[in-house]
């Protein structure tokens, strides 16, 4: 067959005259990952990083909140502060150790959260 390349089932180069890697007929990155993938930490640019301290942050003051370093209200405030720059897994994870400090303080912790209006605005924001 003329015009048909031994190397058919491989999509075309996109950029021709450079070389490109391949695995399983995709082109794939200088990591290994298909075109369009992400690591295994999401997007590892500047955006990435900054969601990934801020992921830290919230399980390091959750974390002190369990301890009795700082308060129930410490940790909302600081969700607040933070509560428009949060991406989906930093919003899960607030609302994740927000119910892990309340099972751990009881019904009157509950109570109290749920009529504070940084709680309130965190679930907002998670929906």
């Amino acid at each position: 067959l003329r015009g048909v390349s031994p190397h058919s089932s491989y999509p075309p180069h996109p950029h021709p005259g450079t070389q490109h890697a391949y695995k399983n007929g995709h082109h794939v990155d200088e990591c290994g990952r298909r075109s369009g993938e992400q690591g295994r930490r999401g997007n590892t640019g500047a955006g990435g990083h900054f969601h990934f301290q801020l992921n830290r942050k919230i399980i390091q003051t959750s974390e002190a909140v369990s301890k009795g370093e700082r308060s129930t209200f410490d940790f909302l405030q600081e969700v607040a502060e933070n509560i428009f720059r949060m991406n989906e897994v930093n919003l899960s994870t607030a609302l994740h150790r927000m119910a892990k400090i309340c099972r751990a303080h009881g019904a009157r912790s509950i109570h109290e959260v749920s009529r504070d209006a940084r709680y309130r605005d965190l679930i907002v924001r998670v929906r």
